[in-house]
């Protein structure tokens, strides 16, 4: 999305009902800017049993460090909620 003419990466949190928990808006697309987003969203929120994403690396990668009991699903059309 563009903020103030610049492109920037939005990350949000949805809970099972749909509800919008959580949001953060980074420059980078990056394994610091997943970290940071997973870590505020686990504080205020606790550790979920499913995260469902996209297929990003940085994702992936941060899911497998900050919960690795969570099921990670990336199938196709599974995030649309999110989106």
């Amino acid at each position: 999305m563009k903020v103030a003419g610049t492109w920037r990466y939005v990350y949000r949190a949805v809970d099972q009902y749909g509800q919008v928990i959580d949001v953060v808006v980074s420059k980078k697309r990056d394994v610091k800017a997943a970290t940071r987003f997973f870590s505020t969203a686990i504080k205020a929120h606790g550790e979920p049993a499913e995260v469902t994403t996209d297929r990003s690396p940085a994702l992936a990668r941060t899911i497998v460090e900050l919960l690795p009991g969570a099921h990670h699903d990336t199938t196709q059309y599974a995030n649309n909620r999110v989106e």
